[in-house]
């Protein structure tokens, strides 16, 4: 009598999707690791300027037409405002210090566990834009290459000022606001929704409306379309005219706050 052989079982192969999630838990997990700590310190620095020291956002909801419509140091209630030099208008990160301050009072703890959570969202957003762009490496090559990027990315000690310095989320709201704008420009690349190029406007705004940097990446979204998507050179252009034009919107909005 024939004994059947048995075939062995196969082991199933982890689908690309949850093999990503789990790369993408391990970046944020980095991440949280790395500035943990820091959710216990107090004020420091310039949070006094524009946390402290601020009547605007003091005010909580009722600072915020203040935060928009004036320089981002005019609210300042404790030192010469005049002896700081230039002019800044980046009030997003000051309208949630607002909020926090509506919410919870003075409450350093609250704002650098949230500096902390979007740094770490940072972290992961690298991670998937960076899965998105087009390249002659295999799939399982390049998941590796865009996990140990994002990886020594959120390990570069030059970030600590941006996450630890509450004041610093000026710099994590204009990184976040970038990637999400980038991912969408990049979805809209490969699928035509102009719903994902409106999301990647609004984004762009955002960015902009945090720091007055964000200027730059006018240079960044058609380098990476033009390296690592199939966008003509034509769509390329026109995105990047619509993005100089969300730019010239910002630029005019700043002149109308700072001009006093």
């Amino acid at each position: 009598m024939n004994k059947k052989v048995q075939k062995p079982i196969e082991q199933k192969e982890i689908p690309s999707a949850k093999k990503n999630n789990r790369l993408r838990h391990w970046i944020f997990a980095a991440a949280c690791i790395s500035y943990g700590l820091s959710i216990f310190n107090e004020y420091a620095l310039d949070d006094f300027i524009v946390i402290v020291n601020n009547k605007f956002t003091q005010a909580g909801f009722a600072g915020i037409w203040n935060i928009l419509s004036k320089d981002s140091f005019a609210g300042m209630t404790d030192g010469n405002v005049a002896g700081l030099a230039g002019i800044r208008y980046r009030p997003l990160s000051l309208i949630t210090f607002a909020i926090e301050h509506q919410f919870f009072g003075s409450s350093p703890f609250i704002s650098h566990l949230i500096n902390v959570f979007l740094y770490a969202c940072s972290g992961v957003l690298l991670f998937k834009w960076v899965l998105l762009f087009k390249t002659t490496f295999s799939e399982k090559s390049w998941r590796l290459i865009a996990f140990t990027g994002s990886l020594l990315f959120i390990a570069l000690p030059v970030h600590s000022e941006s996450v630890i310095n509450i004041k610093g989320r000026d710099d994590l709201l204009c990184l976040l606001f970038f990637l999400l704008a980038a991912l969408q420009l990049f979805h809209y690349a490969k699928s035509a929704n102009h719903k994902n190029l409106l999301l990647s406007v609004l984004f762009y705004f955002l960015s902009l409306m945090s720091k007055e940097t964000a200027i730059t990446f006018l240079a960044v979204f058609p380098l990476t379309l033009f390296l690592f998507s199939d966008s003509s050179r034509k769509k390329i252009i026109n995105q990047s005219l619509l993005f100089g034009a969300i730019a010239s919107i910002f630029l005019l909005l700043r002149f109308l706050a700072t001009k006093e």
